[in-house]
């Protein structure tokens, strides 16, 4: 059998398992399994411009590139059995389905997320005519993928059932049961926190900057909890970005600057976060932001602290109680400044409870997200 797998792989760890899974060899099955991965980073070009002049040179110089991938992936698709569209590329499935369609093959896509929905979330759509045009960031136009990926893809994968059900229902797409698959994010095993007591509670957060995460909550709760009688620290671990200055703009007027250290060069990519968050952290903070993706997703940063033994503090949603045990696996609260610092006070007191949590956490990672659990899952459904 021949799979050809599709997508940007880079720094796509749930791409990686994926592929992982279709390495692994299974002695109990004659058929062998032959993977070929087309990149679509080599057909694309971001350049350096910011003027119109320059963007539009961009545009053009993509299209031509997209022709040549389009050749090469018709070419690609031809000596192929089956077509996997990677998790974050959902904005080239029209020509994979189109181009599949036609030659007879079947397609299976992870859709991981909605990106109808992440736009929403983003204010993509609140753009410039000129910045939707040269992106292709048009409302009707990611709908529609988001509906054709859900209505037209042969197997359909997902990370829930709850937050497929919403897409299907804001996109307007029929959801068909025996057609798709639920397969969790899920994650190597990492080391197991070892960070040595500390007369200051360290506190971690870490991802991207966004409103889905809502990092300006935090600050603000770390402001009041700096008049409270314990020591602490918040370390904030992300990339460089247009955000950040507006973050530290905004940790200077809160006068916090005494409690929170920001990390520009630390990511699971190099190592380093991974390396810090075993010996520096004391408890990991998930999302609190007010979007309304926050009540239907799970945080990727829960499942990476529940893999190292962390214990988590987030906000209180429905996800999270359709998921897991609130009450035992994770601290949860609401997602304003005083319940956020309030809880991370009794946090910090109750180091039994703490510790309990983390190790409860622990053990739902080991159960549902490890990485054995994930490859299998992704091989029952591509191979059966």
């Amino acid at each position: 059998m021949k799979v050809l797998l599709v997508g940007k792989i880079r720094g796509q760890n749930r791409s990686q398992l994926l592929i992982e899974s279709l390495l692994q060899k299974d002695y109990s099955k004659k058929e062998e399994i032959t993977i070929n991965l087309l990149d679509v980073s080599f057909f694309s070009y971001k350049g350096g411009f910011t003027c119109w002049v320059g963007l539009i040179f961009n545009r053009l110089l993509n299209i031509l590139l997209s022709l040549i991938f389009c050749i090469n992936l018709t070419i690609n698709i031809f000596f192929c059995d089956k077509v996997v569209l990677l998790a974050m590329n959902n904005k080239i499935f029209p020509i994979i389905r189109i181009i599949t369609f036609l030659l007879r093959k079947e397609l299976i896509v992870d859709m991981y997320n909605s990106i109808f929905d992440a736009s929403l979330d983003r204010k993509i759509f609140q753009k410039s005519l000129f910045s939707k045009i040269i992106n292709l960031n048009f409302a009707s136009y990611l709908k529609w993928i988001d509906k054709s990926i859900i209505q037209y893809s042969d197997r359909l994968i997902q990370i829930n059932e709850y937050e497929l059900k919403f897409i299907s229902q804001l996109v307007g797409a029929k959801l068909n049961k025996r057609k798709y698959y639920i397969i969790p994010i899920g994650f190597e095993q990492k080391a197991i926190s070892n960070s040595t007591r500390s007369g200051v509670f360290r506190i971690c957060w870490w991802g991207t900057i966004t409103p889905f995460h809502g990092i300006e909550a935090i600050l603000e709760a770390i402001a009041i909890l700096k008049s409270k009688n314990v020591r602490f620290k918040l370390a904030i671990l992300t990339t460089y970005s247009a955000k950040i200055e507006q973050i530290i703009c905004l940790i200077q007027n809160l006068k916090i600057t005494d409690f929170v250290e920001i990390y520009k060069d630390k990511s699971f990519g190099n190592g380093r976060l991974e390396e810090y968050l075993i010996n520096e952290c004391d408890l990991a903070l998930g999302n609190f932001g007010d979007s309304g993706r926050v009540n239907r997703a799970i945080p990727t940063k829960i499942i990476e602290a529940f893999s190292i033994k962390l214990p988590v503090l987030t906000k209180k949603t429905d996800i999270l109680e359709k998921t897991f045990d609130t009450k035992k696996d994770l601290f949860c609260c609401e997602g304003n400044p005083e319940k956020i610092c309030d809880s991370i006070y009794y946090i910090i007191m109750n180091d039994i409870e703490r510790e309990e949590k983390a190790i409860s956490g622990y053990l739902v990672y080991k159960d549902r997200y490890s990485k054995k659990q994930i490859i299998d899952e992704f091989r029952n459904v591509i191979i059966d």
